[in-house]
């Protein structure tokens, strides 16, 4: 009876206080398809998937990539692959649930290259 009330409290206990998974979260936005993502203890170049800007709408990519991703929002990231070490990955931020990638190019801002 007592190994069956401790199993009991412990399924409680993460019912009720569940362990905070920590997300990724934006670091830095190197250019219009290339973020620094960083989590608990590392840090990622990424490579926006399926995105592709022209160099006249750089600056304004960036700047509107910067508006819905300011400095440590919370992303997650759907890989794709990588290319000379540097991850490719659909960047969706959390809570919103909106596909950056997508949404630039909705915004005329860039094509898909996929």
């Amino acid at each position: 009876m007592h190994k069956f009330l401790v199993v009991v409290a412990f399924v409680l206990l993460f019912v009720v206080f569940p362990y905070q998974i920590s997300s990724a979260e934006v670091l830095q936005i190197k250019n219009s398809s290339t973020l620094v993502i960083g989590d608990n203890n590392r840090n990622y170049t990424v490579r926006i998937a399926c995105l592709e800007v022209e160099p006249s709408d750089e600056i304004h990519a960036v700047n509107y990539i910067e508006s819905i991703l300011p400095r440590r929002a919370k992303v997650n990231l759907k890989p794709n692959g990588s290319k000379d070490g540097i991850l490719i990955s659909r960047i969706i931020k959390m809570g919103a649930n909106i596909d950056i990638g997508a949404e630039v190019i909705s915004k005329g801002l860039g094509s898909s290259s996929c």
